[in-house]
Order: C-alpha cells, then sequence, then structure tokens
C-alpha cells in the first residue's frame, strides 16, 4: 500500500490517523511517501505504527510504486500516476470540503473509504479480486489515466488555450 502525502499537514494528519486505525487491522505493508515540501516526521512520529509500516522520504517514486500494489490517496495526482504503472486507487475520504479527488465521479476501478476499518475492508476486498477481474480493472484504470495525463507537447497545449478562451 502506498499512502503519499500531497497537499498539506492537516491532510497529511487526517491520513496518517485512518492509515494508523487500518494498520491495526490488515498486515498489508505500507509505505507513507513525504511530500518534497511538507514534513510530516513529527507527525508520523507521534504515532506508535507496527513494523508493517514505514515512511519513505527522498526515494523514487517508481521504488515506491515497485513495492506496492495499491495508492491510498485523499488528493494526489499520484493515484492517477500510478494508474499507468497498474496500482488500484482507494481514495481515503478524509472530509474535505470539497473533497480532493481527481478522479471525480464512479469508476470500478476506484476503491473508497472513509475510516480505518473501511480500509482495511477495500484491502481484503481487493484481495479477493481473481486474476481477470484484477487485470480488467487495472486495464480500465490505465486507459483512464492515459486519457487524463495527457503530455504538455506543443499541439497539446495550444488546443488547451484555444479551449480556455472560448
Amino acid at each position: 500500500v502506498l499512502a503519499p502525502i500531497s497537499s498539506s499537514r492537516a491532510e497529511a494528519w487526517e491520513m496518517l490517523r485512518l492509515l494508523h486505525a487500518a494498520s491495526a487491522l490488515t498486515d498489508h505493508p505500507v509505505i507513507v511517501r513525504t511530500h518534497p515540501t511538507i514534513p510530516v516526521d513529527d507527525l508520523y512520529a507521534q504515532l506508535e505504527w507496527p513494523p508493517h509500516v514505514r515512511l519513505s522520504r527522498g526515494r523514487p517514486l517508481a521504488d515506491d510504486f515497485a513495492e506496492s500494489g495499491v495508492v491510498v490517496y485523499s488528493s494526489s495526482m499520484v493515484a492517477l500516476e500510478g494508474l499507468l504503472y497498474g496500482r488500484l486507487p482507494i481514495f481515503l475520504d478524509i472530509g474535505d470540503v470539497p473533497p480532493g479527488d481527481p478522479m471525480h465521479g464512479a469508476h470500478p476501478f476506484v476503491f473508497r473509504a472513509a475510516t480505518g476499518h473501511e480500509l482495511a475492508d477495500m484491502l481484503a476486498r481487493i484481495d479477493t479480486l481473481g486474476a481477470d477481474e484484477l487485470s480488467a480493472l487495472r486495464e480500465q484504470g490505465r486507459n483512464y489515466a492515459e486519457r487524463y495525463l495527457i503530455e504538455p507537447t506543443a499541439a497539446a497545449i495550444e488546443r488547451m488555450a484555444k479551449i480556455a478562451s472560448c
């Protein structure tokens, strides 16, 4: 499980609190990924973590993806990047208004949780998926991310500028 911190210390605390609750209910390895400009070591240290949870800082994102199968997020574009790596996202609703989920709407490849218990349940549910269903969800997610994350070529920027000026 990769859990990237992305927007604020308040978001970090809520994510850490819910991850901590879930980590007591599951033995899935969890990587809490710090944001380069949002220090959270002190927040992380306020909770007593089981050995299967660790803090990642200063590592390449690809290394954290290589060690994960899902991305737990509350506002992070890392969840979209994870789809390109075949990592299923779990949106962790921390009560932000409006919610910070970049994947608006219902999608079969996006799972959702609002408590530590629900997060543990979603991880268990994903564990029960058959290989064909898992593969199909990953493919749907990858297709979504490829449409969402458009490469900023000169032609794409020009199209965006034309749309914005309308």
